[in-house]
């Protein structure tokens, strides 16, 4: 039986596996790969073991993309296939999240102002959220 780095090396074709079943990223391989790389290839790590990393693919032909991230990152790739329309809102979810967290560290390291500016939004959407989950609960009761 050969090793996963065997394995991922094989992996040619028509003989790579589709992935149903994916919804999310780990928050731990959003920073594996640039966004604008993401965006460009249409790939997403989604897991790795030591010397392989599995990326999702949207295109079984597309031969550069294996090619260039294995480039990229120096280590062998195990691709998986996944739909288009799913890839696109991965892709979004980690935009936002890179979005998200930029703001937050330029607010971080912005003014004061700017800090409970960020502290009233986050406080106003708690507040949305309780009264939703209250106006729910009453909706049941009634």
């Amino acid at each position: 039986m050969g090793t996963i780095r065997d394995s991922a090396d094989k992996v040619r074709g028509y003989l790579i596996p589709q992935l149903f079943v994916l919804r999310r990223v780990p928050m731990r391989y959003y920073r594996v790969l640039p966004l604008t790389f993401m965006k460009k290839f249409q790939c997403i790590v989604v897991g790795s073991a030591p010397g392989v990393l599995t990326v999702a693919i949207t295109n079984r032909n597309n031969t550069l993309a294996i090619e260039s991230l294995i480039k990229f990152t120096g280590q062998s790739i195990f691709p998986v296939l996944i739909e288009r329309t799913r890839m696109r809102l991965l892709i979004l979810r980690i935009e936002r999240n890179e979005y998200r967290r930029n703001a937050f560290h330029s607010i971080a390291k912005g003014s004061m102002e700017k800090l409970n500016y960020y502290q009233y939004s986050m406080l106003s959407l708690q507040v949305c959220s309780f009264m939703r989950l209250l106006s729910s609960k009453k909706a049941k009761n009634v």
